[in-house]
């Protein structure tokens, strides 16, 4: 996708997003900051990776995240129109990230589905 020229607000909410999918803040800080900019986006700012699934699943195995924070970070996400998914892996990162935000209309979270979770994404 060819970038375009952003203004200031739209280089900030790619800032606060790819903060965002990459978790290296605390959740509720950055939502916070994103509820201070206008919800609806055109266009994708961001891409949500298969990495950047693994790096939070690998998180909450080593017990630094909890099942809720898992949920709220995916939902956080899930519905968000400036944050793409990443291409060629057959839709493995939305379908995640959908499991992961839906846990009652998929299956909870345990340490073992994240592993499982985190093998079929780093799978061809």
């Amino acid at each position: 996708m060819a970038r375009r020229n952003l203004n200031c607000e739209e280089k900030e909410r790619a800032r606060l997003l790819e903060t965002l999918i990459s978790l290296s803040e605390p959740l509720k800080t950055v939502i916070a900051r994103l509820r201070a900019l206008p919800w609806d986006f055109e266009g994708n700012l961001v891409t949500l990776t298969a990495r950047n699934l693994t790096s939070v699943l690998s998180r909450y195995i080593r017990g630094e995240l909890q099942e809720s924070d898992v949920e709220n970070w995916a939902n956080a996400i899930e519905c968000r129109d400036a944050i793409g998914f990443e291409d060629g892996r057959e839709g493995k990162p939305r379908e995640c990230l959908h499991e992961l935000a839906n846990p009652l209309l998929t299956q909870p979270l345990t340490r073992e589905r994240a592993q499982e979770l985190i093998a079929d994404l780093l799978s061809d």
